[in-house]
């Protein structure tokens, strides 16, 4: 205890420093601990909102048995389903288990055939669902009951030879509309035999309904129905051209449960149950058993293939693969966290060896005195590290309570460990800054040990090692970025040589701008004497000798490039979603069906709607050799002037834009087509198969990486449609598929009205829209949230470290400002003295910092795998801008700033009477 009071008395003399230091370390030591606790809250919020933005068929369970469950005859029928739920649910994974917190279930029948005359061929699906009737609303008639009844197949015969069970039931008004039916009306039904769960050796027994009652679904967003749309409206399925399936659900009650079993007798019925999540119990800590879990469930129960009838249980879920994708963004996005996070820690280690060196500078005589009386070297080492440990060790431990308090939740060891680490990094600098002392020869009486002068081979060849490190990694990071590109293009996981090299690049050219700084300074020094006044020779020559001008150097220079690295990802990631949604898109708007659109329909009559350009996909492939690719006819001219000056414009060649061609057909290629052996250069003949049966022969125009509107990585053929239509044989490929729109944004809700009348089957698409919803994608927000707020505390960070050093510096300088004062220097010449010492600093540090960091994020750009964050691989080229260059530079300027402030302050305080009389005394 004796050395601890003792340890605290040295730095009784330099107290302001000392409170410095210790707040410094109090600040790193809380970042440093809050770090892995909002890492882990953040990944826990990105997960939940993936959970929460996807389907609720994605982010839920279900389990489907095709089989038959007699029904209870004493109590509820439908207890033999509801106990074979609760035993599905308890083999399901613990871990996934703890995720569900309510379930439900359904029986649908077999799909029969509506023998009523119906405007569409028309289909049922009885359905018993406890629950449902609970949420809607009855709009005509009554709720269905479970009152036994049959009706003779023949009524002409008495008695009856035959009879067919009669059950009650209740139907959407939509579905009502569908099939032109009422309330009050009675559909007799004869099994469908395209139906897997009837096959075509069933039986043709017939059944009918009574349409008791007309309905509405109060909330088809409730999470209770899972996306399924079958009771709230008709499904229609298409067979080409005109022809149109409408398939309808009737609902009856759970007490006709056993007359549907009776209807159904020589058949199977489907049982499905669901299992809900609750998207507040996911936790990113649990996605390491999660994932293989739910691997694991989809091995127990397997995913049905849809054309046999399943012999046990299979799961309809997309959450697993919801997981591993939202697992690989986060891991990415981490990867990205740790480049940028590794910033503000670099700042961190050089603002500590700044304010430290800065303290230990008060102890260097004691210490050389020290050693001159015959203190050995480790006596030396082991009191200026009990003195660290004096500083830091407390401020380490109060900010560990700190985290504690403000983030109760995540990895309280690894906090505990980050805050206990940057109380040993203030030792060690403490060390390093004494050690030249500590281990210099001792001199005699009287004589005092050189404690400064020039940098030791040691401290050379340390400097030298850590420059040589970060341009060897900038190096291999050139190579290996390319490489991933041409992979993956998205890290595992944090990768310490990625998230270390940004960081050690900043330290090695700080370095290197420390050692070489001072020979222009110099020359500018001798220019300057040549001057009369005093300023200008005495900051420069302030400089060129050394002090804190060098470590605000080093701060600064890390500082802007975090600063500029952070900046080019905020603006790629903005840019980037703007231009994956011009490059998905392919125009403001896009409207499209599998099928031909509405001849009717005429898109330039759409609300808001400027130019239109019509759009088919046709499958083809090559004659040379059987490559699969899709050959896209569009509307080339009108297309040229709906993108011009976008984004997605093309700048399709002359060639194709003319209504007329000689010879064969001009046509864009992707670069599958010209890469091969066989592969066609620019000018050469390309003969493909179109519609599986023509073969025409086109001229190949231009290679591009990519047109708008296809899938990356797809093989592509565009040709003009005018052309394509000019000649005879190809008139059945004129029908529209898609039309890519120009409008305004603020068009969009009036468009999809329009279409649900034009178009109803059509989607549309927005670019607007699309690129909103990247931007406000979960991954996408929590990994601008974290770049920004590292960027934020790198920059905070260094505004306090640079202000207390430039405020210790002018403190100590105090006197000798005094005696410049006393010889007749102002007070604004002071100022200016102070202006033109750090002015080379901010300089350097601002030009060379944001250099660099623009140039990493170049190298890096494809190793940190941005493209799969915003959810596509295309590749995308955004730069950062001026505004955001401004930004960086006007930041490094107001740290400056404020330190030179209050550095003047400080030095005002000191009276040049004063310090003349010290002279003396």
């Amino acid at each position: 205890m004796a050395a601890v009071v003792l340890a605290i008395r040295r730095f009784r003399d330099g107290r302001p420093e000392v409170v410095g230091l210790v707040l410094l370390v109090l600040v790193t030591a809380f970042f440093a601990g809050a770090a892995p606790r909002l890492v882990d809250r953040v990944g826990t919020d990105a997960l939940r909102g993936e959970v929460s933005a996807a389907t609720d068929f994605q982010s839920n369970l279900q389990l489907i048995q095709e089989r038959r469950y007699e029904a209870n005859r004493n109590g509820d029928p439908l207890q033999p389903v509801a106990a074979e739920g609760d035993t599905l649910e308890s083999e399901i994974p613990p871990t996934v288990r703890r995720l569900i917190d309510d379930q439900s279930y359904l029986v649908d029948s077999i799909r029969w055939r509506i023998r009523n005359p119906t405007p569409d061929p028309s289909f049922a699906r009885l359905r018993v669902q406890p629950g449902a009737l609970d949420r809607i609303r009855l709009v005509a008639g009554r709720l269905p009951t479970g009152k036994p009844a049959t009706i003779p197949v023949d009524p002409t015969t008495t008695p009856p030879t035959e009879e067919i069970p009669v059950i009650e039931a209740a139907l959407s008004v939509e579905s009502l509309r569908a099939i032109g039916s009422q309330v009050g009306d009675r559909i007799v039904l004869r099994p469908d035999t395209s139906d897997i769960l009837v096959g075509r050796s069933g039986s043709t027994l017939d059944a009918a309904i009574d349409i008791v009652g007309a309905f509405e679904v109060t909330n088809e967003a409730d999470r209770w129905w899972l996306d399924d749309t079958s009771l709230s409206r008709p499904g229609i399925r298409t067979l080409g051209g005109d022809s149109r399936l409408i398939d309808v659900t009737p609902l009856i009650s759970s007490d006709a449960y056993a007359a549907m079993l009776t209807a159904t007798i020589a058949y199977p019925n489907r049982y499905t149950w669901r299992y809900y999540v609750a998207v507040d119990r996911f936790e990113s800590g649990d996605l390491p058993r999660l994932v293989p879990e739910l691997r694991r469930l989809d091995g127990v129960f397997p995913s049905s293939a849809g054309t046999t009838i399943n012999e046990g249980t299979s799961l309809r879920s997309g959450l697993l693969p919801l997981l591993t994708t939202a697992d690989a963004h986060w891991r990415s996005s981490l990867a990205v966290l740790t480049v940028v996070g590794l910033g503000p820690a670099a700042v961190g280690i050089a603002a500590l060896a700044m304010v430290g060196s800065l303290v230990m500078r008060r102890r260097l005589p004691a210490l050389a005195l020290s050693r001159a009386r015959g203190a050995s070297t480790g006596q030396l080492i082991a009191e200026v590290a009990l003195e660290g440990l004096v500083l830091s060790l407390p401020a380490a431990l109060l900010a560990i309570a700190l985290v504690s308090a403000v983030l109760p939740a995540g990895p309280s060891q690894l906090s505990i460990l980050a805050s206990v680490a940057a109380a040993t990094v203030t030792t060690i600098v403490l060390l390093a800054a004494a050690a030249p002392t500590a281990m210099a020869l001792p001199h005699g009486p009287g004589q005092q040990t050189r404690i400064a002068g020039r940098p030791s081979a040691r401290r050379i060849l340390i400097e030298g090692l850590i420059v040589f490190l970060g341009v060897a990694g900038v190096i291999l990071l050139r190579e290996r970025g390319a490489a991933a590109a041409s992979s993956t293009a998205v890290l595992g996981g944090v990768d310490p040589f990625v998230a270390a090299v940004p960081a050690l690049a900043g330290i090695a050219a700080s370095i290197v701008a420390v050692r070489l700084l001072p020979a222009p300074i110099a020359v500018l020094s001798r220019l300057a004497a040549i001057r009369r006044d005093l300023v200008p020779v005495l900051a420069l020559r302030r400089v060129t000798r050394g002090g804190a001008g060098r470590a605000v150097l080093v701060v600064l220079l890390v500082t802007s490039t975090v600063g500029a690295f952070a900046a080019s990802i905020l603006v790629y990631l903005d840019g980037a979603a703007e231009a994956v949604a011009w490059q998905e898109v392919g125009a403001p708007y896009r409207l499209s069906q599998p099928d031909p659109l509405p001849k009717t329909l005429d898109p330039l009559k759409l609300p808001g709607v400027e130019a239109a350009a019509g759009l088919d996909a046709i499958a083809s492939f090559v004659t040379t050799r059987y490559l699969p690719l899709q050959v896209i006819a569009i509307d080339a001219a009108d297309y040229e002037r709906l993108v011009a000056g976008t984004p997605a414009d093309p700048h399709l060649p002359a060639e194709m834009l003319a209504s007329s061609f000689d010879g064969s057909i001009p046509v864009i290629v992707s670069p599958e087509l010209t890469t091969s052996d066989r592969g066609v250069a620019v000018g050469g003949t390309l003969s493909l198969i179109i519609g599986g049966r023509l073969k025409i022969d086109f001229t190949v125009a231009r290679v591009v990486e990519s047109f708008p509107s296809i899938a990356p990585g797809q093989p592509f053929v565009v040709i003009s449609r005018q052309q394509l239509n000019s000649l005879a044989n190809v008139g059945q490929f004129r029908d529209t598929t898609s039309y890519l729109l120009r409008a305004s944004d603020a068009a969009w809700p009036d468009l999809r009205a329009a279409l649900r009348v034009a178009a109803p089957v059509a989607t549309l698409q927005s670019r607007a829209e699309r690129a909103a919803s990247i931007r406000s994608s979960p991954i996408v927000r929590s990994l601008v949230a974290g770049v920004a707020a590292s960027s934020v505390v790198a920059f905070a960070y260094a505004a306090l470290a640079v202000a207390a050093g430039l405020a210790l510096v002018a403190a100590a300088r105090s006197v000798e400002v005094a005696h410049l004062r006393a010889l007749g220097l102002t007070r604004r010449e002071v100022f200016a003295l102070n202006i033109v010492e750090h002015g080379p600093t901010i300089l350097v540090a601002a030009v060379i910092g944001t250099a660099l960091g623009l140039g990493l994020f170049a190298l890096l750009r494809d190793a940190l795998g941005l493209t799969k964050l915003i959810g596509t691989s295309v590749d995308v080229n955004v730069g950062i801008g001026v505004g955001q260059l401004s930004v960086v530079f006007l930041s490094i300027v107001i740290i400056v700033a404020v330190g030179i402030g209050l550095g003047a302050t400080l030095q005002r305080a000191a009276t040049p009477v004063a310090a003349v009389r010290r002279g003396f005394e």
